[in-house]
């Protein structure tokens, strides 16, 4: 029965296993964003320095 519905994965059920991990997911990407966008920025001022 699961096997012949794999849709059955992407809709949020009450005992859905991959939601969890979905939440982290996305919890580890917005701090990954957050922590990169700071790296980014001071890489980038860097440059800027170094080449002006």
């Amino acid at each position: 029965m699961e096997r012949e519905k794999p849709t059955a994965q992407l809709h949020p059920s009450r005992h859905n296993p991959y939601r969890h991990s979905d939440l982290m997911g996305a919890y580890s990407v917005h701090l990954f964003l957050q922590t990169g966008s700071c790296i980014i920025s001071s890489i980038a001022l860097c440059v800027f320095v170094c080449l002006r």
